[in-house]
This record gives structure tokens, sequence and C-alpha cells, in this order.
């Protein structure tokens, strides 16, 4: 029976949507443990040390990831930039009168 509202009988030939209950996830981690401070800083020493041509130093880095180059490319970029700025303001003029 419909009565304008929107509700219909629901008929026996209707069917019901399957409903499963929810697969069991595995709440635990891998087993893998962390290592301290001391245990990391143990396995860097003992790391064979690289020459770092960015730097010339005998380190756990080389040229592509070295820090004080990175730094000094960071530098010569902003001055760079800040040099392009400077070439692209107009002149500032002063009138006499």
């Amino acid at each position: 029976m419909d009565d304008g509202v929107g509700m219909t009988q629901i008929g026996c030939n209707s069917r019901m949507p399957d409903i499963h209950p929810p697969e069991i996830l595995k709440t635990k981690v891998s087993g893998k443990r962390l290592k301290g401070g001391k245990e990391k800083a143990v396995e860097q020493s003992n790391k064979i040390k690289r020459l770092c041509r960015g730097c010339n130093e005998l380190a756990n880095h080389y040229k592509r990831n070295c820090p004080k180059l990175k730094k000094r490319l960071l530098y010569q970029l902003m001055i760079v930039h800040c040099l392009s700025l400077k070439l692209h303001q107009p002149m500032q003029t002063t009138m006499m009168n």
C-alpha cells in the first residue's frame, strides 16, 4: 500500500543484502624491534667511510648528499635571487625642483 509518503510494502520476493562479519585484522607488529641511539651510533661507526668530493672529508656521505655543499649551494642561490630582484626593480629617480 502506498500512502504517498514514500513508504511501500516489501513483498515476499524482495532480497535482503548478504551481511558478513568483518575479516579479522592483525594488530600486532611484524616483530622487528626498534634500535636505540647507542646501537645506531655503533653501526654508523662501523660503516666504511667515503671520500666526499664536496667537502673533501672522509665521511658517511658523498658529494650528492653532502650537507656542507647543500648549505653552500643554498647560500649561492639566495645571493643570485637577491641580485636578480635588484636588477629587475625600476630605478628610482629623484626630481629636483
